[in-house]
């Protein structure tokens, strides 16, 4: 499955998504005529986002339902984790704070690489990030640390020169 379903089930009017990021085969389930969206394991008031793809993945499924929810086409949001977001602006906020945890970790692990920095630095400087479940008792730490190793991988080997003899 790739990208947008529309499927009629019974009654219900669906639209599956592609929604990679924490998953590669993750989807979204979105009922329009009830501007609710099932989220999946995303958009959590108890999690921050989980990666195991490049941010820039999971950053555009954000931004993609981020346009939903600004258009006034998400009111109830149901994620996988915590609880139900039951306002439009209260599913608007939760994007809006994933997509800046995720611009932020992009940010301070980017800068990072550029100056070579150590994945195991890179875990120590971000420690002062401000994020959901921080501090909580369902802590979010060793997913932030997590995140960060992820993030450094990534950025880290898209930067390293070409073997020699490579074109």
């Amino acid at each position: 499955m790739s990208g947008l379903h529309y499927r009629r089930l019974g009654p219900w009017h669906v639209v599956f998504r592609d929604a990679p990021g924490h998953n590669a085969a993750q989807l979204t389930l979105h009922l329009p005529e009830h501007r609710t969206l099932i989220a999946a394991d995303m958009l959590s008031d108890i999690e921050i986002p989980i990666l195991k793809q490049p941010i820039a993945v999971y950053r555009r499924t954000l931004a993609d339902l981020a346009v939903l929810a600004q258009g006034g086409a998400i009111e109830t949001l149901i994620p996988g984790h915590g609880t139900v977001a039951r306002s439009a602006a209260e599913a608007r906020a939760r994007i809006d704070r994933d997509l800046a945890y995720l611009d932020a970790l992009h940010k301070g692990v980017a800068d990072a690489v550029r100056a070579g920095t150590s994945a195991d630095e890179v875990v120590r400087r971000l420690e002062a990030m401000d994020y959901t479940g921080k501090n909580a008792e369902y802590s979010m730490v060793d997913v932030h640390q997590r995140n960060v190793r992820l993030a450094h991988d990534g950025l880290a080997s898209s930067r390293a020169p070409a073997p020699r003899g490579a074109r």
